[in-house]
């Protein structure tokens, strides 16, 4: 996303098709995933929520950025009065924000129309960085693909390989039965070996299935708090329509389904359908 932002391949808020495919393409090579373009779409989404409200508390009086835990702080008594009216702020008055300056790159056009970027430009590297760590372990790039971690813990039988040149040097200066025990010493030792391989595979492949579980779960809510925010950030565009039916509107984006339909829609057709659904609400 970065490096189609950074040429320039925009479509209004979004980006061109040609782009999102490209995006998909290079992606799915990468990772060797089957993602579509409402994968990418939905965690465009996510980002452009994530800058819109980190961005807003980074500007507010009283708060500031810091650049090296990439995290916006103030005093107590100012967080909590930020948070009283901005209660989608809780979450990160401890959450880092990694890859703020790429967020404002990739969102900052689309939300905050008319800042200066250039305030926030970074280096001719950062395309190539944000690529890197998109698969990482940790950050905000990082609730998109998960990468299961390589262990480094001992097995269990460490001890007992470690040993066996000394007794294979020990078994040649003594008799027969000698050497037979210290066969089947490794072989025992090899089995052991096995099974705590198979043991901790097993392991890894239950951590991963439970993050995947999560990562599936938080994908699935971010993607019913985007298409509300895109649902609003509409329906503030729209001229043609009064205060009543703008709060009538709020209470059909109850439902998922009349969000998509609000989304498709546009102009006279998008404002007929808002009448005809909300016609039977009383305030």
């Amino acid at each position: 996303m970065l490096e189609q932002a950074l040429s320039g391949a925009r479509a209004g808020a979004s980006f061109t098709r040609e782009a999102w495919f490209d995006m998909v393409d290079r992606f799915n090579e990468r990772t060797r995933l089957q993602y579509d373009v409402d994968h990418l779409k939905n965690r465009f989404r996510f980002y452009k929520r994530e800058f819109r409200i980190v961005n807003g508390i980074k500007n507010h009086p009283g708060f500031s950025w810091d650049h090296k835990l990439q995290i916006v702080i103030t005093d107590d008594d100012e967080w909590s009065q930020y948070v009283a009216k901005s209660p989608e702020a809780k979450l990160y008055r401890t959450r880092q924000t990694p890859f703020f300056n790429e967020l404002e790159v990739i969102c900052g056009s689309s939300i905050s129309k008319g800042n200066d970027a250039s305030s926030s430009r970074i280096p001719d590297t950062a395309d190539k960085d944000a690529n890197a760590n998109l698969i990482e372990g940790d950050g905000t790039f990082n609730s998109f693909v998960e990468t299961p971690e390589i262990s480094n813990y001992p097995v269990a039988t460490s001890d007992i390989l470690a040993r066996l040149p000394q007794d294979t040097q020990e078994a040649e200066n003594i008799n027969a039965p000698q050497a037979s025990t210290f066969s089947t010493l490794r072989g025992s030792s090899r089995k052991s070996r096995r099974q705590a391989d198979g043991a901790l595979q097993a392991l890894r492949e239950f951590a991963e299935a439970s993050r995947r579980q999560a990562s599936m779960r938080e994908e699935a809510q971010d993607k019913k708090l985007s298409l509300l925010d895109d649902c609003l950030e509409e329906l503030n565009l729209m001229k043609d329509i009064d205060n009543e039916l703008y709060v009538k509107a709020l209470f059909i984006f109850k439902e998922e389904y009349n969000q998509h339909i609000f989304l498709k829609t546009t102009g006279v057709r998008r404002l007929m359908w808002l009448r005809a659904v909300t016609k039977d609400i009383n305030l």
